[in-house]
């Protein structure tokens, strides 16, 4: 029996599935993560800022809380979310209050 070969993309998903229970104690179901991703795809999140010409930091609402997520847009997979700790949270609560302020104006 041949095993089967695992791809980056399944391999990013399952990471990403792993750094959410280690750093926030949350299960993420499949429908969710896709939700996630649909935010990034239709604009709906914060954008922080770009690692390269295939990844990018951006922060996505789930669950009344902002997660700064690393997605990977040639493989539309989410990689990893960054824990409460990273310097990217104070960008992104910047950005947040920012955008915020603009819509008040």
């Amino acid at each position: 029996m041949t095993k089967k070969i695992k791809t980056r993309k399944h391999i990013q998903s399952v990471h990403f599935y792993r750094r959410m229970i280690e750093r926030f104690n949350i299960f993420i179901t499949k429908y969710e993560l896709e939700n996630l991703k649909k935010q990034i795809t239709i604009g709906t999140s914060v954008f922080i800022e770009k690692s390269s010409n295939r990844v990018s930091l951006h922060g996505v609402k789930f669950n009344e809380i902002w997660l700064v997520v690393i997605y990977d847009k040639i493989r539309n997979e989410l990689v990893t979310v960054k824990p409460k700790t990273d310097l990217a949270y104070k960008v992104l609560e910047e950005k947040i209050n920012e955008k915020n302020m603009w819509e008040n104006f």
